[in-house]
């Protein structure tokens, strides 16, 4: 792998999708208004903020073969204030996280997009859960799909929401890591912006850094750009590989 070329990339970074100020920070204030933050979040990332107008599925064999058919579209606002007082009432509740994100998903209150919507509320509400919880959630839904599908669909068989403790633990230590590295590389001088560009676009070129902030002017661009080339020759490369043995670990981890 040639680092010092650019051509390096974190798979499981998060897509430009989820990069945009507002759609984070409306995110992050979820809570105090979920069915108004959900067209929110919506718009603010690119997705069609309509509501669904019919009764709908998962799969495309029809209801009767689906393993979740969801609730008529008439009952979508009176479930999202039902929602919103259940937030309410468990407020400080690590498995409120989970149960936004589970729930959000039974209402399906978006025509297209709502997992996308899920998926990027979770990273907003990670400067409300501090501990890690919305961003391990946001990567189990992620990566590892089917499996906490099932596990849903299990709690609602039982009755319970169950954490595994030991499994949030194992990630968090991996993504504890990975942020340590990264910052030894801003040690060097390399900034945030640069760090954004490699991990979206695989790449520290005028393009992928202006790709992160359009503000930035095309000589600005090829100084960061330097910075980040300067940082791997001088030994940040083995860093990188850490980086990138350390998600995977975590990808697998979620699955």
């Amino acid at each position: 792998m040639n680092v010092t070329a650019g051509e390096f990339k974190l798979k499981s970074e998060s897509p430009p999708e989820y990069s945009g100020r507002e759609m984070l920070l409306r995110s992050s204030r979820a809570c105090s208004d979920i069915a108004r933050s959900v067209y929110e979040i919506a718009k603010a990332a690119g997705i069609s903020p309509k509501a669904r107008s019919s009764h709908t599925w998962l799969g495309g064999n029809g209801p009767l073969n689906s393993p979740v058919v969801f609730a008529d579209a008439s009952l979508i606002p009176e479930q999202l204030a039902d929602l919103q007082a259940f937030i309410e009432q468990n407020a400080g509740c690590r498995e409120l996280f989970e149960a936004i994100a589970y729930q959000l998903f039974m209402i399906h209150p978006l025509q297209d997009g709502n997992g996308r919507v899920i998926r990027s509320m979770l990273i907003g509400l990670q400067s409300v859960g501090r501990d890690g919880f919305p961003l391990y959630l946001f990567w189990r839904l992620r990566f590892g799909k089917s499996r906490i599908f099932e596990q849903w669909r299990h709690a609602k068989e039982c009755g319970a929401m169950e954490v595994c403790e030991l499994e949030f633990k194992k990630w968090l230590s991996m993504a504890v890591r990975v942020e340590i590295l990264f910052g030894r590389i801003r040690s060097f001088g390399v900034c945030d912006r640069v760090v954004k560009a490699v991990c979206l676009y695989g790449s520290h070129s005028v393009e992928a850094l202006r790709g992160v902030d359009g503000s930035i002017g095309n000589g600005l661009a090829k100084r960061l750009g330097r910075r980040w080339e300067e940082c791997m020759s001088i030994g940040g490369g083995r860093w990188i590989n850490e980086i990138e043995s350390n998600i995977s670990s975590m990808m697998d981890a979620v699955k």
